[in-house]
C-alpha cells in the first residue's frame, strides 16, 4: 500500500492462505482481520458516478482528475502473473478512483480514502525486542499492549 507516495506496507497471504504475512516492514507482524478488512473495502467500493472515459488507457486524461500524483495507490497480485493497480485521489473536492487496466474514472464516496488508506499501525503490531543470545539474534513476539478506551 502505497499512500501519498510512501510505501506503508507490503503483505502477502501466509502459507495456509488465510493469515498475513507483511513483506514490509519486517520488524511488524499483521493483524490478519484488518487486512481482510481492507480487501473487503477495496471489493465493496461503491461507484457514485462515471466521470471520465476513453478508448484506450493511453487517452484517458488521468491529469485533470488529480491522478498525476494519486494519494493512495494499491497493488494487488492475484497469482498467475496477473496484477490489479487500484489508485485513489482527492481533488476538486471529490474523490476519485480508478484501475490501471480499465480507461476510466470513477467518483466514489469521500470515506473511501480513509477507508482504503489504515495506518501502519492498524494493520500490524510491533515485534519485540531483539534478543541475542551468544551472538545469535533471534526475535521475540510480544502481544500488542492493551490500551484503555
Amino acid at each position: 500500500l502505497v499512500v501519498a507516495g510512501e510505501t506503508r506496507f507490503r503483505a502477502q497471504r501466509d502459507s495456509t492462505g488465510i493469515g498475513w504475512l507483511l513483506t514490509y516492514p519486517l520488524d511488524r507482524q499483521a493483524n490478519d482481520w484488518r487486512l481482510n478488512d481492507l480487501l473487503t473495502a477495496l471489493a465493496q467500493l461503491r461507484v457514485e458516478d462515471f466521470v471520465a472515459d476513453a478508448e484506450d488507457i493511453l487517452s484517458l486524461n488521468v491529469v485533470d482528475y488529480g491522478f498525476a500524483s494519486p494519494q493512495l495507490r494499491m497493488v494487488l497480485h492475484m497469482g498467475a502473473g496477473e496484477s490489479v493497480f487500484v489508485e485513489v485521489v482527492e481533488s476538486q473536492g471529490a474523490v476519485y478512483a480508478r484501475r490501471a487496466d480499465v480507461p476510466a474514472i470513477f467518483a466514489v464516496p469521500q470515506q473511501s480514502l480513509q477507508d482504503l488508506s489504515p495506518t501502519l499501525d492498524e494493520v500490524s503490531t510491533l515485534v519485540a525486542d531483539v534478543v541475542t543470545n551468544a551472538g545469535n539474534q533471534t526475535q521475540q513476539l510480544t502481544p500488542p499492549e492493551s490500551s484503555a478506551q
